[in-house]
């Protein structure tokens, strides 16, 4: 895992959406592994309304960095959850087929009250 000082901590929860998730990329390709959210029954996933409410998208939100998704943790108020280092050969072998069967999106650095991006699941790059 890479060094996070608070500085970079605090400018990557300025950042917009579409810089996280290009953040969420550069280090998870470089460090080869990411991290989820887990709850007794399993990863911790997004539900998310289409604008018309008739379609209902899930979504398992991913970081780069475990201290990001405690921080999610800690303002989403979450209960009975830990943060999981997943290794990306480990999740492009068993995730991503999962992922795609069961249609569920990947949400990329969600920061409670702000928007993220979101993509069908696919393999990232293993070095």
């Amino acid at each position: 895992m890479f060094e996070l000082t608070d500085r970079e901590f605090d400018a990557i929860l300025q950042l917009n959406a579409e810089y996280r998730q290009s953040f969420f990329l550069n280090k998870t390709v470089e460090n080869q592994e990411l991290f989820i959210i887990i709850q007794e029954e399993g990863p911790f996933l997004l539900e998310d309304k289409a604008e018309d409410d008739a379609e209902i998208a899930t979504i398992l939100p991913l970081w780069c960095h475990e201290r990001l998704a405690a921080f999610y943790i800690e303002k989403a108020g979450i209960e009975n959850a830990k943060v999981q280092k997943v290794t990306v050969s480990a999740f492009n072998k068993n995730w991503v087929p999962m992922l795609a069967e069961n249609n569920i999106l990947l949400g990329f650095m969600p920061i409670e009250g702000s928007d993220f991006t979101v993509d069908d699941p696919k393999p990232f790059s293993e070095k």
